[in-house]
């Protein structure tokens, strides 16, 4: 909601602009006034909406034409005034106060317009004057989209001069044109698509239907006021009597939700519209401000970005809400519902091969959205905040933020000076030979979780597998290096240290140069950086692996990195998940921090400790013996 609301007063001479406005700021009539008010502020306790108001004054008396213009070009809302009892100043609306507004406004200015009728103390007959209304002031009402309403009042009896600023400021806080077309009464398409969402968003077990648990829901979450059996039945009757097929299984439809907002807006409660959008994160403009609902994350080179627990419990009852079959898996279909709120399915441009036939499970979903979060956290927060997390999800009675779906890991280099990680998620570099097994091993461990390769045309192949540690599921993101020409300027740059808990040296057990390849590549691999394991490939392509395939023993503990098998045919690459996660979760720095430290400084720490040691025991002594 705004909070601040600056009103323009324009029309013809002696129509009482000034009088108005004196009588609003001062509460009572002043018979004399200056010809031109200064820019004053209307008294709190005046108005029903904690917005501050200005209203500015106008005179063709004392104004030249240009400097009106300006001052129209500066007001959030116009009032243009005509007197009750002057038939002539309505037919200057719209012979010269219209066209003075067209001229000074921009071509797609929204600027609200309401016209004030007064001096309605002076009319003398009523039938003449709501003629006179009939032939003058409704046609703008219909001609021109801006123009909202008119309302009439006297600044002299005081009658009405309360609500002429009401609805003013109505229009400027609650504005209808984004909502409503008044000229064929009936909601903007925009509005259609945001109440939509609304309903999707509150429709719970996602049958199409609002049944009254939902719209109770819906009721105290919003007005914070239940309603009554009897309210429920009035709200369903009134739906039924007005639309074909806005009430079904005495539950409310998409038909009727929209019919209901359109209600509240021709009774003059638009307000209530308002309070609905605002609450789901549209602004003014009817889109959903999620530069305002996702927060800037400052990160650190090397650390990434993990789903929370809370985002995790968020997505899986995503899952199973679009589970509508209970058969523990999502069709394409179901996920297309899913994302139908939002600006598209995320990862849809990623996912290789292209298929119309995907199924989904938990963990096939989870994973892509892990990814999603490791590869574009802001992005990533914003799907969140369109599929309604910051309105279904909930800390004790309070909505929380969209940052409580993530959580910040700690920097790397902290954790390989612990020598330990307790995160869930690692992300892991895939380098070796061409032909090596690297795109095989991504296609096998997304088996697990993201079912498919992720960036391949992108040359950024991804695959996200899951593994079950102590109960827990642990993520491992595996990227794969293709370019060989690119492979040691990458394993040995501070990129690879702060971007990557464990490398993957990929090996074709079939082929002696590829091992050589895979193990040259170790020497080059950055310290202190990420841990190392070899995958030997292909393994089950030869019945008997000759040993100096793996590399000599003195050489693998030389290198402190574990050889474990893969299996191309069957595609089994459990193992090789489990050991990548167990290296990533235990990082190292110890070797690196040795190396570092001078040979002397080793040998002589003992004893400069224990000679501190004597020092401080015999201060001690010393100190006793003085206090004695």
């Amino acid at each position: 909601m705004r909070d601040h609301v600056h009103v323009v007063l324009i029309g013809d001479r002696y129509v009482g602009k000034t009088t108005l406005l004196s009588s609003a700021q001062y509460g009572r009539f002043e018979e004399n006034v200056v010809p031109l008010l200064e820019t004053g502020s209307l008294p709190p306790a005046f108005l029903r909406e904690p917005t501050k108001v200005t209203v500015t004054d106008t005179s063709l008396r004392c104004q030249e034409e240009e400097e009106i213009c300006r001052i129209i070009s500066s007001a959030d809302v116009l009032c243009i005034v005509f007197a009750a009892d002057d038939e002539d100043s309505m037919i200057r609306i719209q012979t010269y106060w219209m066209q003075l507004v067209t001229k000074a406004l921009p071509v797609n200015a929204t600027t609200p317009i309401v016209i004030i009728g007064n001096k309605i103390d002076l009319i003398s007959e009523q039938s003449q004057h709501e003629r006179l209304l009939e032939q003058h002031i409704l046609p703008l009402m219909t001609f021109y989209d801006r123009v909202e309403m008119c309302i009439e009042c006297s600044a002299k009896t005081m009658e009405n001069i309360a609500e002429v600023f009401h609805v003013t400021n109505k229009a400027v806080i609650y504005p209808i044109a984004p909502l409503y077309d008044a000229r064929h009464h009936r909601l903007q398409p925009a509005a259609i698509a945001a109440l939509t969402r609304v309903f999707k968003l509150c429709d719970e077990d996602k049958d199409d239907l609002l049944c009254d648990e939902e719209l109770q829901a819906f009721q105290k979450s919003l007005f914070n006021a239940p309603l009554s059996r009897e309210e429920l039945h009035s709200v369903k009757s009134v739906v039924s009597n007005a639309t074909r097929d806005g009430v079904s299984d005495n539950s409310i439809t998409l038909t009727g939700f929209l019919y209901i907002q359109k209600l509240f807006i021709e009774r003059g409660r638009i307000e209530a519209t308002w309070t609905v959008l605002w609450a789901f994160g549209y602004n003014d403009n009817l889109r959903l401000d999620t530069d305002v609902l996702v927060p800037g994350l400052k990160l650190e080179v090397d650390c990434i970005v993990e789903i929370s627990p809370v985002g995790f419990d968020f997505l899986a009852r995503l899952f199973h809400q679009h589970d509508f079959n209970r058969q523990g898996t999502l069709s394409q279909e179901q996920l297309n519902q899913m994302f139908s709120i939002c600006p598209s399915i995320p990862w849809e441009d990623e996912i290789y091969p292209s298929s119309a036939e995907y199924t989904w499970s938990l963990d096939q979903f989870l994973s892509l959205w892990v990814y999603l979060c490791w590869s574009r956290p802001d992005e990533f927060m914003r799907m969140l905040v369109y599929l309604g997390f910051v309105h279904t999800t909930l800390t004790g009675d309070k909505r929380v933020d969209v940052s409580a779906a993530i959580s910040l890991s700690s920097t790397r280099h902290e954790e390989r000076l612990l020598g330990t990680s307790t995160r869930k998620t690692y992300i892991a570099f895939i380098f070796g030979k061409q032909q090596a097994g690297k795109t095989t091993f991504l296609k096998a461990l997304s088996r697990t979780g993201s079912q498919y390769v992720l960036g391949y045309q992108l040359r950024n192949r991804t695959g996200v597998g899951v593994h079950t540690l102590n109960g827990e599921r642990h993520f491992l993101i595996a990227r794969e290096y293709s370019l060989n020409t690119e492979d040691r300027e990458i394993i040995s740059s501070s990129f690879c240290a702060d971007t990557c808990d464990v490398i993957g040296l990929c090996y074709d057990v079939t082929d002696t140069t590829s091992s050589v390849y895979a193990t040259s590549l170790k020497d080059f691999v950055v310290k202190p950086g990420p841990r190392v394991v070899i995958l030997a490939c292909k393994a089950d392509e030869l019945t008997h692996i000759p040993h100096s395939v793996f590399q000599h023993d003195d050489v693998r503990a030389e290198q402190n990195a574990p050889i474990v098998k893969v299996s191309s045919i069957k595609g089994n690459v459990d193992e090789a998940a489990a050991v990548l996660i167990k290296e990533a979760s235990n990082p190292f720095l110890a070797e690196s921090l040795r190396n570092s430290i001078p040979r002397w400084s080793s040998s002589w720490l003992p004893v400069v400790g224990t000679m501190i040691g004597f020092v401080l025991v015999g201060y001690m002594i010393y100190r006793y013996r003085v206090r004695s």
